[in-house]
């Protein structure tokens, strides 16, 4: 119970979030009642628009209400705390670009932190600090001990209308 209120309290609180569309890989998922946990979790949530799971493929995947407060890593942190194994994160998001230093950074709408990117192919780099609409994968690294994120994106286009 108290997992459980936990796990709604990290979906609930914190700024707005541009995730629109979160798709989470998995292992070691087998049974339909598991799989009806997650979901029935996720689906409680306001900020949640649909949810569709896969046992067969391991798939999860998560459409985001504009305007939701559903953390990122409350989604990876639920399929893990329920005995499964996470793998791939792929995300469509909402943010802006942002170089400094030579570094390129993505700001999610509505996030105080930034998501260091990984872009070998330029996607980000070249919309400098204009707002966009990214798709990728998010990768996560132990750095001294902490847990990071980096959005490798594969898709990245200005949003029309925004500076």
């Amino acid at each position: 119970m108290r997992f459980a209120f936990l796990v709604l309290c990290a979906f609930t609180v914190g700024a707005s979030a541009e995730f629109l569309k979160v798709e989470q890989t998995f292992g070691g998922m087998d049974c339909a009642s598991c799989a009806d946990f997650v979901q029935k979790k996720l689906t409680g949530n306001p900020g949640v628009q649909a949810v569709k799971i896969d046992n067969k493929k391991g798939t999860l995947v998560v459409e985001l209400k504009p305007g939701n407060t559903v953390k990122l890593r409350a989604i990876r942190d639920l399929v893990q705390q329920s005995g499964y194994t996470p793998k791939d994160l792929r995300v469509t998001v909402i943010g802006t670009t942002v170089v400094d230093r030579g570094y390129t950074n993505f700001k999610v709408e509505g996030q105080p932190e930034m998501i260091r990117v990984k872009d070998k192919e330029g996607y980000l780099r070249e919309l400098g600090n204009r707002k966009a609409r990214v798709e990728g994968v998010i990768e996560t690294s132990t750095i001294d001990g902490n847990r990071m994120d980096f959005l490798v994106p594969t898709k990245g286009d200005a949003v029309k209308g925004a500076k």
